[in-house]
């Protein structure tokens, strides 16, 4: 792993702030994977904030002859965003966005994720014209370099097609804003030779009628492969051609610092169909006929596709024995008005009965049904990687061809697949684009595998370019494809390309061997050889889709970061490892409801912790939970003094005893906050009847007196429905306590005393309070009773009780735990019915209160929060976990409340009126 040299490194340090940048293996490693196949550690990871740090870190590349790679959200699958030089992240400090002109267009600096630029143009009905499979993960940055698309995109909707301006970094250190009226004008003054260079170029391309007329070609069909020469024949100004040329350059020509897209509409109306044709053949012919009809999406599944789906929602369990022939589309219309849609289905129907399908086709509106469809056609690539053998890497390729081709490309891929030894592929795609995806299970581990691999690749570059395809349609040239650009391009565009490359960059310092490489075995370099863990990580494919919900991301790690110093850098725990990976980490799960394959790297954690206990810590806390009484007296007991404390020192003068003692204890000594200002909580004895539902607090809504258990207890009465508290509660904990710690074994004997205690009630259910807790035991507990979060609950007494009084607005926050039962739809519609204005947190996001860590890492709530609290929000906040509002309001120094008070407040007859909070 080759390391900067000490004067290169010495000079990085002074030309970018030495915080933003990083030498240490741990880091370097931490950031080497992306999505991708191939396998490169950086020499170093710099973090600029500033066009001048970029113009500097350029400058710094000439002169010491080490080349540059940005990255921003590292989903990229063909080897753009992976080196063994420095890479420069431009996601954490490139941030900033806005909405143009009524949503018509957006401007955004290149780390902003395309998903939040969605939701911000939601209102307006308008969305980003690219829409990848990624779109909710990737960059804005990341999209407009590969120009990258879709499943609606197609050709007319890319960053490309969209783009309005770019202010642009060039490797010289020019920067350029071609929103300016005076853009030709500056670069002919300021960089004369390129102005000049690109003019002769186009006038190169005009004079060849062959060139020409292939460029145009080829751009009829999606085309990722080579620079964007297209952009020589579409405009004559220079500063167009340039911006143009910087779409799908694959940060090989410049650094992106702002830009600005013109939206596309986003009707709301949607109409599914599915259809299942007896050969690839009638089903392209049927492709031909919905595009015409202005279908939005059609995307085709082959049989293999169809098997590994079967029994899935939406999905038929027959299809496990489907002919190998059989091909479905899954169609999408997306309408304004109801006439438009009732024509889209009329019209579909009957082009539909042209055909001899193998089942009826399904026409739906309704969106439970369409959810299904399209989960199912989503999960594709992820099934393959799930089920694929430890070891191996999943692959994806993309390929496109003119859509007269596609029955004979499907048969044929299929054909490749089988005698190359991928006889599990699954071939899938955007067919009104003739796009096609193909996902196979790679192993990488010797020669052998490498030569298979590439003998497959060989025989499908012959293929697409028979039928005059693209050999990457989306997923950009990279690596994977720049032995052969030449191949689709011809030597007359290829030496074009060059000249082009050595034109902008001219030492060659942006991205080497990335859509350009004089190495014809650039693609099977460095292929990535995963090792093993013996654990659920085994299966991650390191595509980043976990990261946006993660809340140490700006801190310390990703949970795709974890995993890669776990795999590649084993030898590395020391102090700062154990921080980064296990100390900081919150468990909160929220990164398996983003993963493809459903990792829980918060579960590999709690693993982790658990290996670095002592036997004899596992006994103390095997006996803590046993007696458990004892701990929750101890707790309260120290609550008691330190609330002693604030009223004799002053809240302000303990909280700064508390950091200090904080960090001279190594973070060992937990924090007091203001916010720990209420009792434990001590809940009325209301014994338990056989059949009827029992109230069980957790531990985390007893100590911080929460007001939620007493809220539950007072809507069953408005209700007329009994409820129960579960005798000596605070003498019992769901085990979550001790398991998010690592503390498992103590975890099942708390659990079990939890469980046997309630059983010997009888209840008709158990009622948690506390989200965490309620999901800790859903998930790992079995009882022979109903277990209920308590937002359940009272989202089932609430629609008998209907609000008298409604809050004129407030905040909202959905917990993590709530996202992983489905409730968080549940807490929105509480809300709604109590407040005129619900201003939701963002979500899924983590306040990083994790149970206690809020107090022993206060750092993490800090990071985290940081991106939930719009500055001057004044709006009540509500939330439904003890440990989130107290962690909130260390973080606003405003209140947040309990959202069943609120919904216990507006419910409550005048004569019983709780005072609200």
């Amino acid at each position: 792993m080759e390391a900067l040299p000490a004067d290169a490194e010495a000079a990085l340090r002074q030309v970018v702030p030495e915080e933003q940048v990083a030498t240490d293996a741990f880091t370097r490693i931490a950031f080497a994977p992306d999505a991708g196949l191939y396998w490169y550690v950086p020499k170093a990871v710099v973090f600029p904030r500033t066009l001048e740090d970029i113009r500097q870190l350029f400058a710094w590349s000439r002169n010491y002859r080490i080349p540059l790679t940005f990255r921003a959200a590292g989903t990229s699958l063909s080897g753009q965003a992976v080196t063994d030089g420095v890479l420069v992240e431009v996601r954490r400090y490139w941030q900033r966005w806005e909405i143009l002109r009524n949503g018509a267009a957006i401007r955004a600096q290149p780390g902003v994720r395309a998903g939040l630029l969605n939701q911000a143009l939601r209102p307006y009905w308008r969305r980003l014209g690219p829409d990848p499979a990624s779109v909710d993960v990737c960059t804005l940055g990341g999209i407009v370099a590969n120009n990258a698309s879709g499943m609606c995109c197609g050709t007319r909707d890319t960053a490309y097609r969209t783009l309005e301006s770019l202010l642009l970094v060039l490797p010289s250190g020019l920067v350029l804003d071609t929103a300016r009226p005076d853009a030709d004008a500056f670069l002919a003054e300021h960089a004369p030779e390129l102005s000049e260079g690109l003019l002769r170029i186009r006038r190169r391309i005009l004079h060849s009628a062959s060139l020409c007329e292939r460029i145009q070609r080829k751009y009829q069909l999606k085309n990722t492969v080579g620079y964007s020469l297209n952009a020589f024949v579409d405009f004559d100004s220079p500063a167009q051609i340039l911006a143009h040329l910087m779409v799908g350059s694959e940060g090989t020509l410049g650094f992106l610092a702002d830009i600005v897209l013109r939206t596309v509409p986003d009707p709301p109306l949607r109409l599914t169909a599915f259809a299942l044709f007896p050969s690839p053949e009638q089903a392209c012919q049927a492709v031909a006929l919905v595009r015409d009809l202005g279908a939005d999406a059609v995307e085709l599944l082959d049989s293999a596709s169809l098997r590994s789906l079967a029994g899935r929602p939406g999905i038929a369990a027959e299809f496990h024995a489907l002919p190998d022939a059989a091909t479905a589309l899954l169609i999408e219309y997306r309408r304004w008005t109801e006439s438009e849609h009732q024509a889209c289905r009329k019209q579909t129907q009957a082009l539909l009965d042209h055909f001899p399908l193998l089942a009826p086709p399904l026409l739906t509106a309704e969106e439970e049904q369409q959810a299904h469809l399209w989960a199912a056609r989503r999960s594709l690539y992820p099934l393959v990687a799930a089920r694929r053998p430890l070891g191996t890497t999943p692959i994806s390729e993309d390929i496109a061809v003119p859509l007269e081709a596609l029955p004979d490309t499907v048969r044929r891929l299929r054909q490749a697949l089988t005698r190359h030894g991928y006889p599990n592929a699954v071939i899938f795609g955007h067919a009104k684009d003739g796009n096609l995806h193909f996902v196979l299970p790679q192993p990488l581990r010797s020669e052998q595998d490498t030569a298979r691999y590439a003998a497959l690749l060989d025989e499908v570059v012959a293929l697409v370019l028979e039928h005059g395809g693209s050999l990457k349609a989306e997923h950009g040239t990279g690596r994977n494809m720049a032995p052969f650009v030449r191949a689709e391009w011809g030597d007359d565009a290829y030496e074009l390309m060059w000249e082009l490359k050595r034109l902008i960059d001219p030492e060659g310092i942006l991205n080497p061997d990335v859509i350009l490489s004089r190495h014809e075995r650039v693609h099977v370099r460095n292929l990535k050889r995963t090792p093993l863990l013996g654990s659920d990580a085994d299966r991650c494919m390191e595509c980043g889709f976990c990261e946006p919900v993660c809340p140490s991301r700006t801190l310390t790690l990703t949970p795709r970061q974890r995993i890669a110093l776990l795999r590649y850098a084993p030898a590395l725990q020391d102090t700062r490892w154990r921080y980064a990976v296990i100390d900081t980490c919150a468990a909160d799960g929220l990164c398996q409801l983003r993963c493809p394959v459903g990792i829980d790297t918060g579960k590999l954690v709690r693993e982790l912790r658990q290996r670095r206990h002592h036997s004899a810590t596992n006994r103390l806390t095997v006996f803590a939970a046993r007696h458990y009484g004892w701990v929750d007296a101890a707790v309260r007991a120290t609550l008691a003094v330190g609330r002693g404390m604030a009223r004799v020192l002053g809240a302000s003068r303990l909280e700064r005893l508390t950091a200090a003692l904080h960090r001279v204890s190594g973070r060992a000594f937990p924090l007091w906050h203001s916010s720990l200002r209420s009792a434990p909580l001590r809940l009325p004895s209301v014994p338990p009847l056989p059949g009827i539902a029992v109230l069980f607090p957790g531990c985390g809504e007893r100590w911080l007196g929460s007001t939620a258990p007493a809220d539950i207890l007072a809507l069953s009465q408005q209700f007329g429905e009994p409820l129960a508290v579960l005798p000596s509660a605070e003498r019992l904990c769901c085990g979550l306590v001790f398991a998010s710690k690592g503390f498992l074994q103590a975890a099942e004997h708390a659990r079990q005393r939890l469980l046997e205690a309630a059983s010997q009630s009888h209840p008709h259910a158990l009622i948690v309070v506390g989200n965490s807790c309620a999901l800790w035991l859903k998930s790992t507990a079995t009882a022979a009773f109903p277990i209920l979060d308590a937002l359940e609950y009272a989202a089932r007494l609430s629609a008998a009780l209907q609000p008298r009084r409604r809050q004129p607005a407030l905040r909202l926050h959905i917990p993590c735990s709530l996202h992983h039962m489905g409730l968080a739809d549940t807490a929105v519609q509480l809300a709604r019915a109590c407040a005129e204005t619900v201003s939701l947190l963002p979500s899924p996001e983590c306040c990083g209160a994790a149970g206690d860590l809020w107090l022993r890492r206060p750092e993490l709530s800090r990071s985290a929060g940081s991106r939930l609290l719009a500055p001057g929000e004044a709006a009540p906040g509500y939330t439904t976990n003890a440990p989130c509002a107290r962690a909130l309001e260390m973080l606003s120094t405003s209140p947040w409340h309990s959202l069943t008070a609120l919904l216990r407040w507006a419910t409550a007859p005048a004569e019983s009126l709780p005072q609200q909070e």
